[in-house]
């Protein structure tokens, strides 16, 4: 009867679950002065923003100043709501998606903004709070 190599054994699984776990990078693009290109009918995001957890990722962005642009929103919580809204400097509403549950993708094109802070919140989750820098 073979014994097995327990140190062996254990450094394998290890690696697996580290493989399996390791982090999901967030991505987002610089908002140029292109307009996004469109792919299959849909427009490719100039800055992607991501549901995971109940918390945005990234949570603090930054975008050109009066150049108008796309956020491709995705909301990686299986079987969970959530929108994004952003909103202005003075809390007007200047762009939302509508709630999806996840996984799912959906884009909404944000018009040209002055500098400043905005903020993107989530209504069905208060405490999803970014920010939103055009400078």
């Amino acid at each position: 009867m073979r014994q097995l190599n327990i140190p062996a054994v254990l450094l394998v699984v290890v690696g697996i679950l580290l493989t399996a776990c390791g982090p999901d990078a967030p991505s987002s693009v610089p908002v140029t002065g292109a307009p996004p290109t469109p792919v299959d009918g849909e427009l490719q995001p100039d800055l992607l923003i991501a549901a995971a957890n109940i918390e945005f990722v990234p949570n603090q962005v930054s975008v050109a100043a009066g150049v108008p642009f796309t956020i491709g929103f995705d909301n990686r919580d299986a079987g969970v709501p959530h929108d994004l809204v952003l909103t202005g400097l003075s809390g007007e509403i200047i762009a939302q998606t509508g709630v999806v549950a996840g996984p799912a993708h959906v884009s909404i094109q944000v018009p040209a903004l002055a500098p400043g802070s905005y903020t993107f919140t989530c209504q069905v989750h208060p405490n999803m709070v970014g920010t939103l820098t055009a400078e």
